[in-house]
């Protein structure tokens, strides 16, 4: 009996392992902690933030208000902290390397568990740095579908809200006068004053 306490006391010390129970802390002074993949078995950072990977699918994950409960061979279910449930999110990489995906989940007003697969892609970052807005396969830079881009009204701190483009061009709208506009240099346009010209060239033909 004292051959195997010595014996778990030398495995402690060599493993660098300082368990604290009272702070249910164990510093980890080099080398690193490993979580086995699965259900139930992850990191967590304060109440609502986990981290694990999964055992159905094998891909690594950050969960807000999302802890993986199940990873069977045919699913993986997650449920919410919230005793309320409300929504949860799930950043989800892949072993792979082939980005990271932001995938929004729907808990209602329970703690019910939910399969991971009704989650919806809000975001998409690929490996080559294309972002995608509710586009999973973003072919540019920045790829929005199903949507639009919008540009509050008017100037912030004497920098306009807009689109540039290289180092001239920029389109915005104005807050005086409600009006859309591209500039060149800082040579102001107004879209509204060109639509009424061309109006006015059709009326003379």
């Amino acid at each position: 009996m004292k051959k195997i306490l010595f014996s778990v006391l030398v495995i402690l010390i060599s493993s660098n392992l300082v368990f604290s129970q009272s702070s249910n802390n164990f510093p980890i002074p080099t080398g690193s902690a490993y979580v086995l993949g699965g259900a139930n078995s992850y990191y967590k950072a304060g109440a609502y933030l986990t981290m694990g990977n999964s055992n159905f699918g094998g891909f690594p994950y950050l969960g807000f208000n999302s802890l993986l409960t199940t990873s069977s061979s045919t699913n993986n279910l997650f449920s919410p902290y919230y005793t309320s449930g409300g929504a949860g999110l799930v950043i989800r990489g892949d072993a792979a390397g082939s980005g990271l995906h932001f995938m929004q989940g729907n808990y209602g007003s329970s703690q019910n568990p939910i399969d991971f697969t009704t989650f919806y892609e809000a975001l998409t970052l690929n490996p080559n740095g294309n972002f995608g807005i509710n586009n999973n396969n973003p072919n540019y830079k920045l790829q929005v579908s199903n949507g639009a881009i919008a540009i509050d009204n008017g100037v912030t701190n004497s920098l306009p809200n807009c689109f540039r483009a290289g180092q001239y061009l920029t389109i915005g709208h104005t807050s005086t006068g409600n009006s859309p506009y591209f500039s060149f240099n800082a040579v102001l346009i107004l879209i509204q004053q060109i639509h009424l010209h061309l109006l006015m060239q059709q009326d003379l033909v």
